[in-house]
């Protein structure tokens, strides 16, 4: 069979942009982006097709924002660094405790895994953007952002068009009594406040946390999914309502995870 020269160039367009692809999907789960695949999720308003993308295993850690900020501050971005800023004092009203988490939470090493809280929307939607710009220097077509409502929740079903919670379909609690996620249990607590980002089972698409720990932001700006170690059982439904509707500023309940879109 013979190709004419024009057939060839598309066959051969399309083996390079294959291997293009390929290469930056290995970066990407380098990094700790897990794929989720093209699905449906079926909703109040009916099906809704989700096409295929890549969201972070884990909810952002102080860590990666303290580097975020460095890079802030070597590039003398004086505005974004004010835009970025960590509110400490949100502490001192969520915590019914003697605590030090104003002070120590995203300065102490101890915290460092730990997800990062009180900084806004526009915080987060300003580290995606470095985060993008970081990637593009290896693929150069990604676009990072926020999820939207639909994104988080067909990636938290893990698969599963039936799940009521990230993990398999039972309680909080697993057979053996095991807590499957942070949350404000009505016996004793899982957590004081945050736990790890990377804790808990992560569900079938290795992510961490979808329910409970913090909640997480969405696309939409005052929407979050997930529920935080603030909500009660009843908020680490996948489909729950979302308590936090409507939050206008930085909270020690809310933080956020990244979505790669890929072409």
């Amino acid at each position: 069979m013979k190709f004419s020269a024009a057939l060839f160039t598309i066959l051969f367009s399309a083996v390079i942009l294959s291997f293009g692809n390929n290469k930056g999907r290995k970066y990407l789960e380098g990094l700790g982006f897990h794929y989720i695949p093209a699905g449906v999720v079926y909703s109040d308003s009916g099906e809704v097709s989700v096409r295929g993308f890549y969201m972070y295993e884990a909810e952002i850690t102080n860590g990666q924002y303290a580097e975020f900020l460095q890079y802030l501050k070597k590039h003398d971005r004086q505005a974004d660094l004010q835009m970025a800023g960590i509110h400490n004092g949100n502490w001192e009203t969520a915590l019914s405790f003697e605590n030090t988490y104003a002070a120590d939470y995203h300065t102490d090493p101890a915290f460092v895994d730990y997800p990062v809280v009180n900084i806004t929307y526009e915080a987060a939607q300003l580290f995606c953007d470095y985060l993008q710009e970081m990637i593009r220097e290896k693929v150069p077509d990604a676009y990072v952002r926020l999820p939207d409502e639909i994104e988080w929740i067909h990636a938290a079903k893990g698969g599963k068009n039936d799940a009521e919670y990230p993990w398999e379909n039972l309680g909080v609690n697993g057979k053996k009594e095991v807590e499957f996620c942070n949350y404000n249990s009505p016996d004793d607590g899982t957590c004081l406040a945050t736990n790890l980002s990377r804790s808990y089972y992560p569900n079938a698409y290795g992510l961490y946390n979808m329910s409970g720990n913090v909640a997480e932001m969405l696309e939409t700006k005052g929407r979050t999914k997930g529920g935080s170690w603030g909500s009660t059982a009843i908020q680490m439904r996948i489909t729950a309502p979302d308590e936090y509707a409507g939050f206008d500023d930085a909270s020690p309940f809310i933080g956020f995870r990244p979505v790669v879109i890929l072409p």
